[in-house]
């Protein structure tokens, strides 16, 4: 899944379902659009603006699935986020890291502890990966409700060995 694909968001100030990350969650009525997802840049593909400063969410939410026929073959997974405020993410529902983030629980109401942009790369055992759909999720939070902008995007970035082909062991260190 590379940066600049289709995902399906949600930035409403109305509670998101507590099911929102997991991979039975229904987003068939959430908006689509191309990433990145945002406002306030020019670098935005589908803006996701929804009113005056004062009244903005401080979350935004974000979801996207990916097909793995076979996990046993995939040797490294790296997901690679661009995210401004601060940003958690979420693989098939379980929290795979966070930046610019409090520690703790995170709510609809937490903010960011930066404005600075965050990248972020998340390093996952391929043991986490289903086979058949996969899904990505996560929360954007602004640093403050009349932040000027925001952004998100992500790409998974999967290593696999072929088919039959075994994993080479990794030499006794010296």
């Amino acid at each position: 899944m590379a940066y600049g694909a289709d995902w399906a968001w949600r930035y409403d100030v109305a509670p998101v379902d507590p099911q929102w990350s997991g991979t039975a969650f229904d987003d068939a009525t959430w908006t689509r659009g191309a990433a990145p997802l945002g406002f306030g840049t020019s670098a935005i593909a589908t803006v996701i603006h929804t009113g005056a400063s004062t009244t903005r969410p401080i979350t935004a939410y974000f979801r996207r699935s990916f097909q793995v026929a076979d996990p046993a073959t995939v040797t490294d997974v790296a997901i690679d986020v661009l995210a401004n405020d601060g940003v958690v993410v979420y693989l098939n529902g379980v929290e795979i890291g966070r930046k610019s983030m409090p520690a703790g629980t995170i709510s609809p109401t937490s903010y960011a502890t930066t404005t600075a942009p965050s990248t972020l790369r998340i390093n996952v055992p391929s043991s986490v990966l289903q086979a058949g759909t996969n899904v990505l999720t996560a929360e954007t939070h602004l640093n403050y409700r009349g932040t000027r902008d925001i952004g998100f995007d992500a790409q998974v970035v999967l290593t696999s060995t072929p088919t039959g082909v075994p994993t080479p062991p990794t030499p006794p260190a010296p």
